[in-house]
Parts: structure tokens; C-alpha cells; sequence
């Protein structure tokens, strides 16, 4: 005989306990925690992380429970209905990067964790950060970050034994675990100093000369105004892409130089109102304040690049909207075949331009058709991802986001917000637009309130959604796929979007084309996406696929 025990998965003990999908699971009859634990692993082993085993899966009683079930421990009379759910809780532990010697968070982060057991050592947990945000931590090892116990021991210089266990160590937000990184110094040019008198390469120097009297770098630029009416927000949470590109850049220009090696593509998904020119806007400012980082003089000596008014207003960003130049009638191989012979004739050129930096915005076909990783012919692809704004950040807009450009005034203090409903304000904003730049911004402008803020509607819905007449055949054409994107959501679990299925018209179609086409948004990389479905597109595919009592239990009052 076989019983059913129903669910819910819950991340940490910091997760909303109450606001996941109830799932079921069959296990024999007379089966305990540990046969239990084993079920649900084998379940979901595909979509966990690798450190995380069978045995670090916590089981409650309950959703409300304060301590996990014993292993052993019958499960007769826990998660016999619905109602009254056993919690199935994923291990991770919450860290922040700070700045050594300092209390400025690394490179403008937040907060974030990684999955890890009680198990662990410090030395695994120092490993696993160093592993996720190796992206900004260029010219650094692992052995250079040191972890703290919290905030309290950060300030008394008390740090972890790298031989220690992690036990109860950042089960929470509030109880972070403090990792420092060195800060590396970066040597800028003076901004009224001549370009000669600072560049090290005497071919250089002699080339600048005849007009360094002439040309002095401009005056620091004045701190843009962050303004809803200036239409734009306070920039936040896109340090990571920036220095992301700059290293990838830096390696580039390198390879370039020698002719050898690989270089890096960027990618970027072309969706309206993601934040693509504020990023290059930021990502310029960054760069006239790190020029000394890049080799000293371009290899294409006569290109446009040198001439005195480029030299003058610093780097160049170029954002390259491949649009839809690949979706023709041609079979995969072809499309991918064409989209390499353009990386390889346009857009590898430009890498030995030393101040020129570009982005390749493209469509989800596009995207599709370059493969990840190297593609064999010194091509390497890296999809650069602008991330959504999270509640927190949106918290930080409200409060550092001016109404006006006289900054008479910011967002919060125009709606009369408390701290506490800036918080909710933040939060609430955060389901109905999932952190779209663009989304928010109009949210802003609209609302003069935080009633209106925290029943504001967005005003568009995704094409594919808007489209009454072929809606419905959407949606059972693509069910596999969209159930997948619900389930990974759900769970907070990567989804691989390289995998594919038939389209209505028998073509293949990617999952990442077909996420596009919903307005669903990812992060990651193409095999481990992690997914981003605004709410009323959660409401749709919900009502499409699902029962009542599941959609109630997952939107509650949204």
C-alpha cells in the first residue's frame, strides 16, 4: 500500500513558510522521515545544488514548526491533507561582502546566500561565495576573503577559524555572516592633468603631445539627478554586470592586442525598458574613473577612436540591437552558423578598439542560436544580466529617488510615506511589476499616494497574453514548457532553458524563446535560468493549468 503526504518546499529558515505551492509525494505505507527525505530528493535531485544531499533536507511537521522532525520518525499522522502541510526546507546560509578595513558593502551588494549545510566548514562557505561572485572578485583567490560570525564580530576583528563548522552561522537576513574582500587601489587620471604626464608608454606620450595643450579631460562630471520627472530612477544593484563587462573588456582588448585567445561576447536580452541606457550611462561613469585598468594604446592607430575629441570625452558604448535579423527560413544549424560568421566579422574588429565597449542586445531567437560557452573559434558567449529590481531596492528607490529635478523632494516624502509603508510600497510593487525598471518608473508617476501605490495596476500586458484570439492555442501549445517555468518558479530552483520542444508549426522552439514570448524575464546562465513571472502572468498560466484550490494557496489576496 502507498499513503500520500503533501508539502510545501521552503529555502532557509528565513522563507515565507506559508506562501509556497502545496505538493504531494507517494511513499509506502509505514515510512519514515528518512525514507521521506530520500523521496523528495530523488524527486528534485536535478534542481538542486550539488553540495546539497538527502540527509540536509530538513522535514516539519509543519509549516508553523520550530524544530525538524527526527530521522526515523514516523510521518502516520504529519502531511495527511492539504490543509496541514509537512515543510520540506532547502539549507542555504546568508552572507554580505564587505569592503576590508571599512563598513561599505563590496562593490554596492546586498545580501545573498549560497546552499550550504551545518555540515559545512567556513572554508566551504568561503569557497562557495568566492564561486558565486567571482564575476566582481577579478585579481583575488578565495584564501584572501575572511568570514566574520555576524556584524558584532566584524567590528571586534573576531574572524572564523577556516577549519570551523558553520552549524547555526547565517540562518537568516538579520544574522548575515560578514565576508570581507580586499579592495584593490585603481590609479585615475587627474582631470586637469595632460594625458602625457600620466601615461607610462612613451610612444603614447609622444602621440598625445602635439595636443595636450590644446585638450584637458573634462571637469568631473556633476552626480546625475535621480528624478521621476527626470525619468530616471535612483541607480542600484548593477555592479555586478559593470565590472562583469569591464574584465571581460580588459581580456579582450588583451587578446586583441596579442592575437590570441579567446574573447568574450556580451549578450543581453533586448526587452524594452530593462535598463539598457541607464546601464551604459552608469558603465561610462565607471570607466573614465578606471581608464588606467585598460593597456595603454589601441592597436588600430588611425581608427576614430584616437582622434582629439573622443580622447577628450573619454569611452564609447555602443549598443547593438540584433532586433530579429535571425529568424529566417533557415534550419538551426544554418541560423547558428550565421550568427558566429557575424561575431566573428563585425563584432571581433571592435575589440581591438581600446576605448569602445558594446553590448549585443538580443532577441530570444538570437540568443538561442549562439551556443554557450566556446564555440571553437575564439568566441566565447557570456549572457550579461541587468538585474530586476528586488524589494529592497525598490525600498531604496523610493527613499533616494527625488520627484522633481530640483530634488524638492524624493518619492517618499511626495506620497507621505512612513518607513513602514515604503517597505510595503516596496514589496507590493515588487509582485506587480517584478522589479522592471521601466514598469516601475510609470508606477511612480501614477501614484501620488500609498493607497494608490499599493493597489496601483500596470497599465500593459505581455503581447502573447494580450492576444485574444490565439491565447488560448498558446497555451496548450506550449504547456510543457510553461508548467516547467510555474514549477521552477515556485521553488525557487534553476530551470534550463536551452532545452526545447515542437512548436504548433512542427519547428523547435527553445524554452528561452518561449519565456520571451510570455515576458518572462531569467537571470543566470541558459542551462540554469532562475525565473522572473510578474504576478498577472503567474494569474494566467495559474487559471490555465491548475485547480482553484492551488491558485488560491499560491496568490492568496494578489
Amino acid at each position: 500500500m502507498a499513503q500520500k503526504k503533501y508539502f510545501r518546499w521552503g529555502k532557509g529558515a528565513s522563507s515565507c513558510r506559508h506562501q509556497t505551492v502545496v505538493e504531494v509525494l507517494t511513499i509506502p505505507d509505514g515510512a519514515d522521515v528518512g525514507d521521506f527525505q530520500k523521496g523528495v530528493y530523488k524527486e528534485y535531485e536535478r534542481s538542486l545544488p550539488r553540495e546539497i544531499r538527502a540527509s540536509a533536507l530538513k522535514v516539519f511537521a509543519s509549516c508553523d514548526a520550530k524544530t525538524p522532525l527526527e530521522i526515523g520518525e514516523s510521518l502516520d499522522l504529519y502531511g495527511v491533507n492539504e490543509d496541514n502541510p509537512l515543510l520540506v526546507e532547502e539549507p542555504e546560509v546568508w552572507y554580505k561582502l564587505m569592503e576590508a578595513g571599512n563598513n561599505t558593502p563590496f562593490a554596492g551588494t546586498s545580501v545573498d546566500s549560497v546552499s550550504l549545510t551545518e555540515d559545512n566548514t567556513v572554508k566551504d562557505m568561503r569557497n562557495a561565495v568566492f564561486a558565486a561572485c567571482q564575476a566582481i572578485l577579478p585579481g583575488r583567490v578565495p584564501s584572501q576573503l575572511v568570514l566574520f560570525k555576524d556584524q558584532t564580530a566584524y567590528n571586534s576583528s573576531e574572524p572564523l577559524a577556516v577549519e570551523s563548522r558553520l552549524k547555526s552561522l547565517g540562518q537568516t537576513k538579520e544574522t548575515t555572516v560578514i565576508v570581507t574582500v580586499p579592495v584593490t587601489t585603481v590609479r585615475t587620471r587627474s582631470r586637469e592633468e595632460p594625458k602625457d604626464e600620466v601615461d607610462e608608454a612613451p610612444a603614447k606620450r609622444r602621440k598625445a603631445s602635439a595636443s595636450s595643450s590644446k585638450w584637458q579631460w573634462k571637469d568631473e562630471e556633476e552626480e546625475p539627478v535621480y528624478s521621476v520627472e527626470g525619468g530616471k530612477l535612483f541607480f542600484m544593484s548593477q555592479d555586478r554586470p559593470t565590472l562583469e563587462l569591464l574584465e571581460s573588456y580588459h581580456g579582450n582588448y588583451n587578446c586583441a592586442k596579442r592575437g590570441e585567445g579567446n574573447v568574450v561576447i556580451p549578450l543581453i536580452d533586448h526587452i524594452p525598458g530593462l535598463g539598457k541606457s541607464t546601464f551604459s550611462q552608469e558603465f561610462i561613469r565607471t570607466c573614465r574613473q578606471r581608464m588606467d585598468r585598460f593597456a595603454d594604446a589601441s592597436i588600430m592607430q588611425s581608427s576614430f577612436m584616437d582622434t582629439n575629441l573622443t580622447i577628450e570625452v573619454g569611452p564609447l558604448f555602443i549598443v547593438i540591437e540584433i532586433g530579429k535579423a535571425f529568424e529566417v527560413d533557415l534550419v538551426d544549424i544554418e541560423k547558428k552558423d550565421r550568427s558566429i560568421e557575424f561575431c566573428h566579422d563585425i563584432l571581433m574588429p571592435l575589440f581591438s578598439i581600446e576605448k569602445l565597449f558594446f553590448l549585443v542586445a538580443g532577441w530570444a531567437p538570437f540568443l538561442s542560436f549562439v551556443p554557450e560557452g566556446s564555440s571553437g573559434d575564439r568566441l566565447e558567449f557570456r549572457r550579461l544580466s541587468l538585474d530586476l529590481m528586488q524589494p529592497s531596492v525598490i525600498e531604496e528607490v523610493i527613499e533616494n529617488t527625488h520627484w522633481d529635478d530640483n530634488k524638492t523632494e524624493t518619492i517618499q516624502a511626495h506620497c507621505k510615506l512612513d518607513d513602514g509603508q515604503a517597505a510595503k510600497s516596496a514589496h507590493y510593487l515588487y509582485q506587480i511589476v517584478f522589479g522592471h525598471p521601466r514598469s516601475l518608473l510609470h508606477a511612480f508617476r501614477t501614484c501620488h499616494s500609498y493607497d494608490e501605490l499599493v493597489a496601483y495596476e500596470p497599465p500593459d500586458q505581455p503581447e502573447a497574453l494580450a492576444d485574444g484570439e490565439h491565447n488560448g492555442e498558446r497555451l496548450k501549445q506550449f504547456a510543457t514548457p510553461l508548467k516547467a517555468f510555474v514549477d521552477s518558479f515556485r521553488r525557487n530552483v534553476p530551470i534550463d532553458l536551452s532545452a526545447t520542444c515542437k512548436a504548433g508549426d512542427g519547428k523547435t522552439i527553445t524554452y528561452a524563446a518561449i519565456a520571451y514570448i510570455f515576458g518572462i524575464d531569467w537571470e543566470g546562465t541558459l542551462h540554469r535560468a532562475t525565473l522572473y513571472i510578474p504576478a498577472y502572468i503567474r494569474r494566467v498560466l495559474y487559471l490555465s493549468y491548475f485547480s482553484f484550490r492551488e491558485m488560491v494557496v499560491q496568490f492568496g489576496g494578489n
